[in-house]
């Protein structure tokens, strides 16, 4: 039976993905170590979809600048708990998608392709600087999903690229020390994104659902931050200290 799902079942299982692997890190300390290897593997479909209904969005919205401005304000709301929830000093898959948004304006603006890889690459090397969540191969994702014309590769091969990715580094550690972490299972999940992204229709779903989605990534993020200060996983006055340090060395 083939299956068919509308956008919105496409936002449902990434947001279920994204939040079962945030769970595993946020609260690994007290999360079994058998439960953590699915709940990886779910988090790996979560930004080849995102990816692939930011270039669906893209393509069909009325108003590229809204799409845009959404993505920022959430990226700004969503910062703070992020970086508290899991202990980093990243800038969050937010800003990395409207970052995704700059690139796809620049690819379809800017005619003289030698300038627009460089623009493009000049990007990418700032997701390394900053650095942003899924670093240097966030933006690749994004701009395969636009830029490949066969739909059948354009829905699957960013998938696998990214799942290659992934993997390599993870590789050598591996078979050095024999170790096979639960995030190993994080880049055969962004395979396991191929038929989920086939599956997609081009429908909706559900009217004015776009706010919720939006809507729901700062918000399971506090949740998380709740939920690890409860556990005593959390050190609020380090992470100040941390912050303060970080902002000191930009």
């Amino acid at each position: 039976m083939e299956l068919n799902l509308s956008g919105f079942w496409l936002k449902i299982i990434a947001a279920v993905g994204m939040t079962l692997q945030h769970i595993a890190l946020a609260l690994t300390p007290v999360i079994p170590l058998w439960l953590q290897y699915p709940m990886q593997l779910a988090g790996g479909l979560t930004f080849p979809i995102l990816a692939f209904l930011l270039v669906e969005g893209y393509k069909h919205t009325s108003s590229i600048g809204k799409y845009a401005l959404r993505l920022l304000i959430f990226a700004l709301i969503a910062q703070i708990p992020f970086m508290l929830a899991f202990d980093v000093m990243l800038a969050n898959i937010m800003y990395t998608l409207c970052l995704g948004i700059v690139v796809l304006i620049c690819y379809d603006k800017i005619k003289n392709r030698i300038l627009f890889w460089i623009i493009f690459f000049a990007l990418v090397g700032l997701t390394a600087l900053i650095p942003f969540d899924w670093g240097v191969i966030g933006l690749p994702i994004i701009l395969m999903f636009r830029i490949i014309e066969d739909e059948y590769r354009r829905r699957t091969a960013p998938c696998a690229f990214a799942a290659i990715m992934l993997l390599l580094p993870r590789m050598p550690i591996f078979f050095e020390t024999g170790n096979f972490p639960p995030a190993m299972l994080f880049p055969i999940g962004c395979l396991l994104a191929m038929p989920i992204n086939w599956a997609y229709t081009g429908e909706h779903g559900i009217k004015h659902s776009k706010i919720l989605f939006y809507a729901y990534y700062p918000l399971h993020l506090v949740g998380l931050v709740v939920v690890a200060h409860m556990f005593g996983l959390i050190d609020f006055g380090a992470f100040l200290e941390m912050f303060m340090i970080q902002a000191a060395l930009q």
